[in-house]
């Protein structure tokens, strides 16, 4: 028979009897683990968790507080415009004398030049003139003068800020006789050049 041959090899373990020692043995091991529970051991206590502590990624910004974009009110700086500046005393007798030689030589147009376009011309008791006006009276004057020679005479300067007042006696002079009477300019800055915006004419009685 096989079994009565496998048991008559000399030195080769029953199967029957090596199965049974395995059983037995895994029931020991299962014994012990219960022994041990009964007899009060613990499992090992597992670490508390602590938690992680967060930190920002690389490209993570921390936020800052933004910068105050107020600026700083600034005091304008100041513009100067031609008004600003003394008239110069020389600058009006200047004026003065282009008024006599153009009146001398009967140049209305010479006349105009040194007038202002808001001039006022007041001519004793005569309606005050504005620039056209004026015009008009100075060619009908030359119509009825001969030769006339004009000249000022005593005349008080008194220079302002970007304007200026000339006081005195003026003299016309041609065949017919002589006008005298007293006259006063004032003048003003325009278009950097002085100019004569208000005439005032006091003929002698």
């Amino acid at each position: 028979m096989p079994g009565l041959l496998w048991d008559s090899v000399p030195g080769r373990p029953n199967p029957a009897l090596k199965a049974g020692v395995v059983t037995l043995v895994a029931v020991v091991v299962v014994i012990g683990a219960f022994a041990a529970a009964a007899s009060g051991g613990s499992s090992p206590t597992p670490p508390s968790f602590v938690p992680p502590v967060s930190t920002p990624e690389s490209g993570e910004s921390t936020p800052t507080t933004p910068e105050s974009t107020e600026s700083t009110p600034t005091t304008p700086e100041s513009t100067s415009t031609a008004g600003d500046s003394t008239v110069e005393s020389s600058a009006v007798q200047q004026v003065l004398n282009e008024y006599e030689s153009d009146y001398s030589g009967e140049n209305v147009e010479g006349l105009k030049s040194v007038l202002s376009s808001n001039l006022v011309r007041q001519d004793g008791s005569h309606a005050p003139e504005g620039l056209s006006q004026a015009l008009e009276t100075y060619q009908h004057q030359f119509n009825e003068l001969k030769n006339p020679s004009y000249s000022l005479s005593g005349m008080s300067i008194q220079p302002g800020e970007g304007e200026a007042t000339a006081s005195g006696q003026f003299t016309i002079t041609d065949q017919n006789g002589t006008v005298t009477g007293s006259i006063t300019f004032h003048m003003v800055e325009e278009n950097e050049k002085l100019l004569i915006d208000k005439l005032t004419i006091t003929p002698s009685k």
